[in-house]
């Protein structure tokens, strides 16, 4: 029987392209090209090796790019282009309404961590690759593990939704059941019925 259901953040509980497509405007650069530069230095980044300062200094010294004028160009991205996914909230908060616990586990540095705080304090029960106490990145096992014992239950009892099929398929392999989120809709349709057969 289940007792909780574990969500990523990015692209299940908000728009992550959008967040995207904000600073490569910022930054005077396609989109695309935006995100291979800095595919190259989130793992690092999300591990909370380094700031976002140290992240801008990063991707200065490897690609040319300038420096953002911002002091933190991260938090004006989240203030002007964060879209929360309401109904998957929505849904996550009747999921606690009918007993069941509730959780995020995200790959998230720490300025999206504190955005995420200030937002959302109703998701008690949170997960970030950057916690001093996590410092590991999905698909890497342990981060579900601490997810669960934050939350107090186990893999086999708790369901995980991420839009990453290599991110559900790392969760499945430690006891857990997962559903690849590709909509709302869809994963709200799967998890419900997860839960009721």
């Amino acid at each position: 029987m289940f007792k909780a259901v574990l969500f990523d953040w990015g692209n299940v509980l908000m728009d992550s392209d959008r967040l995207y497509s904000y600073c490569a405007q910022s930054l005077g650069i396609p989109k695309k090209d935006f995100k291979v530069i800095y595919d190259k230095h989130k793992d690092p980044f999300q591990r909370g090796l380094f700031n976002e300062e140290g992240l801008w200094q990063r991707i200065n010294e490897d690609s040319g790019l300038q420096m953002p004028k911002q002091k933190s160009l991260w938090t004006e991205v989240f203030e002007n282009a964060y879209v929360p996914y309401q109904e998957m909230i929505s849904f996550a908060l009747r999921l606690e309404g009918e007993g069941y616990k509730i959780g995020v586990v995200s790959n998230a540095d720490f300025p999206s961590m504190e955005y995420f705080k200030k937002k959302h304090p109703e998701f008690k029960y949170t997960t970030f690759s950057c916690e001093d106490k996590v410092r590991i990145r999905k698909p890497e096992v342990g981060i579900y593990r601490i997810a669960l014992e934050r939350l107090g239950t186990r893999a086999h009892n708790t369901i995980y939704t991420d839009d990453v099929p290599e991110y559900v398929k790392a969760y499945e392999a430690i006891g857990g059941k997962g559903v690849v989120c590709v909509n709302s809709k869809q994963a709200i349709k799967d998890i419900r019925d997860m839960l009721t057969n």
